[in-house]
């Protein structure tokens, strides 16, 4: 804060610009590419699930499921159920704004979560949570890797 600048001052400068900036987004274009952007992950996830499958050993289902965004409201989208014996897992969107990434999907098994980001141009990405927050690329391989941690727990 600048001299003679008031908290209230910098507060309406600060909510202007963002005004103007989302006042210039496709917010109905960056819905699609969301929604989108779950499909594929799902469709990926089912692929790579698929021998296990086929083996009766995992169960795979969609829902609809309704997002929420304070630019783009309610909208609709999916998540996906896996179950493995008991142990169930959910792939649930999220509706709110991740930066930089244009859909946000955690898999979510008791306690335990996992983040996935998609960027735009990049593909989806893990969050791999340590004392620093880092990424890998999501491919069935780390995927394999980070579901079998999210099933141990």
């Amino acid at each position: 804060m600048g001299a003679g600048q008031s908290l209230k001052d910098v507060l309406k400068k600060k909510k202007r610009e963002s005004d103007e900036v989302a006042a210039r987004v496709d917010w109905e274009a960056r819905k699609r590419e969301r929604v989108a952007a779950i499909k594929e992950l799902y469709d990926n996830i089912e692929r790579w699930l698929k021998p296990s499958q086929e083996e009766g050993v995992a169960e795979l289902s969609r829902e609809p499921y309704e997002l929420w965004d304070h630019h783009m409201g309610t909208y609709s989208s999916e998540r996906l159920k896996l179950d493995v014996g008991h142990i169930g897992v959910e792939f649930v969107p999220l509706g709110e704004k991740v930066a930089g990434a244009s859909a946000r999907v955690d898999a979510i098994s008791g306690p335990h979560r996992l983040t996935m980001i998609h960027l735009p141009g990049q593909g989806w990405k893990l969050l791999l949570r340590g004392q620093v927050v880092a990424m890998a690329p999501l491919t069935e391989e780390s995927f394999a890797d980070a579901l079998e941690e999210l099933l141990e727990g």
